[in-house]
């Protein structure tokens, strides 16, 4: 059994006398709508005056009136046509019907002995109209997007499509054969039309409007005249024109293509445009959420620096100081007894620093050593800070984001710095590289431990864990650099600044879902109980020896330096 097509039964949306007016904007574009209707009281009072005789031309012309009316029982008839044809949904549902083997076997068993003798058979005559009335419930469905255009201009327009579209049905239906080709031309217009959800999709456009206007007229006069060759052209008459090659019905099936042709080629063009317009909008409406975005996270993260107890000036100040502490360094370069480490003796020479460099996973290098005083004395410089600057320099080189911290007290930058200062900013500045993080409940659970507490008397611990949390919802998946400078500057005894170095270690250990680099300079000469400590951090519980190394470096002076 041949299957049967199911036709969406989208009810006809209405349109705004401006959405018309974009369509149809002036009496010229309009022209082909109304030469279509003004025909169809004509047309309509020629089928009711012929279509008597002619639904029953397959019988016995001298059959007695009672037999035609028996004959022609469960068949489509044109006065049902008629009223049922004022929206799609009810053209849709007089034909439909009629969609089924059964239906229509039902109907072509009430006509005569002689009509189904000519088709050999009910099944071959069901599956030939069968096909015509999928076929024509396909064709309905695809030429909706027109209708409800043309009927946006002028309700009357509906009302001329689809009852001109149930007689030509009712008309074709009675007869026994429905020729190959009305049913093959039907399905060429199917194709060229587009899809109703296609004109939803694009924008009112006067050109569109014309070239719909002339294929809603085309296929009217294609229906017309269809249905008067059925009617005209009886049993016989057809079945010689079949024979012979002709058809009558095809005056107008070029003309009708090209039109169909012409809107399905324009709504290509358009939603061509569409297309480009979308993805313009959509960019523009991305670009505007990632301004409020960007500026709701802004706006926390002034939040969060209020929290830390940091100024208002803290990304500058933090410019301004590494800007001086490297000019300052630069002073090892005519120091006459102090030498500076450099980053690429640093990296060529030291394996633990190799390490640390090349390794995909999260490490922990504290570069520890002392050397003499230089003649600065009153700066206690260390002769391993310029290589640690070094790498800040050469990371930001090459576009890598650097948080650093310098503990490193002087006459220009005076300090009383405590761990829990430190990890603070480290913290402060990981939100500033990526503050979008401060979305969603991300800000609240940050917001509930730090409101209201004393960073200075903090435990440690609170510190390092909102620190690894920030970690953990890192987005953009670089790896994370830290550069700690003089971790042994920090103002407390030595149970404070083992503390440090384990909670740093900690943050390796614990951040699974970023790859975390922190460097740490320490100047054992203001540490006197390092040795003992580093041994404490390795009984730690963060004590990874893969990813937590000491570099020891003292400097080594010539003693003609002396």
């Amino acid at each position: 059994m041949m299957e049967t097509w199911q036709v969406s039964r989208t009810t006809s949306t209405n349109r705004s006398p401006e959405e018309t007016d974009r369509w149809f904007p002036t009496k010229e574009s309009r022209q082909d709508l109304e030469e279509a209707q003004s025909n169809h009281d004509d047309f309509r009072a020629w089928v009711l005056a012929n279509v008597g005789q002619t639904q029953h031309s397959a019988t016995s012309s001298g059959k007695e009136d009672s037999k035609r009316k028996k004959q022609s029982t469960g068949l489509p008839s044109i006065r049902e046509a008629l009223s049922k044809a004022s929206t799609y949904e009810e053209a849709y549902g007089f034909i439909e019907p009629f969609s089924t083997i059964n239906v229509l076997g039902g109907a072509l068993q009430a006509r005569s002995e002689l009509s189904r003798k000519r088709v050999h058979g009910i099944r071959r005559v069901s599956h030939g109209i069968q096909r015509f009335t999928v076929m024509f419930l396909q064709v309905l469905q695809a030429f909706k997007g027109i209708v409800d255009i043309a009927g946006s201009a002028n309700p009357g327009f509906l009302c001329v499509a689809y009852e001109t579209l149930n007689i030509l049905f009712t008309v074709v239906a009675s007869k026994q054969v429905v020729e190959d080709e009305l049913t093959d031309t039907l399905e060429d217009i199917k194709e060229y039309l587009p899809n109703l959800i296609v004109y939803e999709q694009i924008y009112r456009n006067a050109v569109l409007g014309r070239r719909i206007a002339s294929v809603y007229r085309g296929v009217i006069h294609f229906s017309r005249e269809t249905t008067r060759y059925y009617i005209a052209n009886h049993g016989y008459k057809r079945w010689v024109n079949i024979l012979s090659g002709k058809r009558g019905f095809n005056t107008s099936k070029s003309s009708l293509k090209k039109d169909l042709l012409a809107v399905k080629n324009q709504c290509e063009v358009l939603l061509s445009v569409n297309v480009d317009k979308l993805k313009k909008l959509a960019e523009d409406q991305e670009k505007r959420l990632d301004k409020l975005i960007a500026a709701v996270s802004f706006e926390r993260l002034i939040l969060i620096r209020g929290y830390l107890a940091l100024p208002a000036s803290y990304e500058q100040d933090l410019n301004e100081s590494l800007r001086k502490y490297m000019r300052v360094l630069q002073g090892f370069t005519t120091d006459e007894r102090v030498e500076q480490l450099s980053t690429q003796e640093l990296m060529s020479s030291a394996e633990e620093a190799k390490v640390w460099s090349q390794s995909n996973t999260s490490q922990l290098l504290i570069l520890a050593g002392r050397n003499e005083p230089s003649t600065l004395e009153r700066d206690d410089l260390s002769w391993l800070s310029p290589a640690a600057m070094g790498v800040v320099q050469h990371l930001r080189g090459n576009g890598t984001s650097v948080i650093h911290c310098l503990c490193q007290e002087s006459s220009w930058q005076p300090k009383n710095i405590l761990p829990q200062e430190v990890v603070s900013s480290l913290l402060y500045q990981l939100l500033q590289k990526e503050p979008q993080v401060l979305q969603d409940d991300s800000y609240a659970s940050l917001s509930v431990r730090l409101d209201g507490r004393d960073i200075r008397t903090l435990d440690l611990n609170v510190l390092v864990e909102i620190m690894i949390q920030i970690l953990q919802m890192q987005r953009n998946g670089e790896s994370i650099y830290i550069v700690l400078d003089r971790a042994d500057k920090c103002k407390e005894e030595s149970v404070r600044k083992i503390a440090l170095l384990i909670a740093l270690a900690k943050i390796v250990a614990q951040a699974k879902y970023a790859i975390v680099k922190i460097l740490v300079v320490v100047n054992t000469l203001y540490w006197e109980s390092f040795e003992r400590d580093w041994e404490a951090l390795k009984r730690s519980g963060f004590y990874d020896p893969g990813r937590v190394q000491q570099c020891q470096r003292d400097q080594q002076m010539h003693p003609d330096r002396w």
